[in-house]
């Protein structure tokens, strides 16, 4: 499943890089009140966090790539944590461009609604970003401590079993939970 999930964040950044691009072009030749509305500075903070977004995405998918190559034991926990970003920062990214765009940005004459709602239909697909970022804890602390990871019969999740006791159980729920609490934004 992972070399899917790495090349869907491949494809949501490219979803938010182009969503970003056509957002740059449209700011730099609309005006308001006789202003290029890319002078606005506050658009030059929504810009760029749009790009710090797209870019840490693209870092992300880039190093799952080459775990996909180079590490194949890091690669399932690498597309995790790639597909878990690339779920946000391209509705965020795709959102931003609906709203720099102003009105015409939900309409059918221009092409930002088309890009919000692929991102948000890959961000669902192969699982939403918090399902990968819990999968990104628990491959976590399986390399961590050689816990042994089982998947559920259902498909719905995975279970985690130590191979010690259950003292050590709570405490990786507990690990778990932390980590995941440093993860989400």
């Amino acid at each position: 499943l992972s070399p899917y999930q790495g090349a869907l964040a491949a494809e949501m950044t490219g979803l938010a890089a182009g969503a970003f691009d056509m957002t740059v072009g449209y700011i730099k030749e609309r005006k308001q009140f006789g202003v290029y509305i890319s002078s606005f500075q506050a658009l030059q903070h929504r810009c760029a966090d749009a790009l710090l977004q797209t870019e840490s995405t693209r870092s992300a998918v880039f190093r799952a790539a080459w775990a996909a190559d180079e590490s194949p034991e890091t690669a399932p926990l690498l597309a995790a944590v790639a597909k878990g970003w690339a779920g946000p920062a391209a509705r965020y990214v795709c959102g931003q461009a609906i709203q720099l765009h102003g009105g015409v940005g939900f309409t059918w004459e221009a092409d930002p609604h088309v890009f919000y709602r692929k991102a948000k239909q890959s961000d669902l697909l192969l699982g939403y970003h918090g399902t990968h970022r819990s999968r990104v804890a628990d491959l976590f602390l399986e390399l961590q401590q050689g816990v042994v990871v089982l998947q559920r019969a259902d498909r719905s999740g995975l279970l985690l079993y130590p191979r010690q006791a259950a003292a050590q159980r709570r405490e990786l729920r507990d690990r778990r939970g932390t980590l995941l609490a440093q993860t989400l934004p």
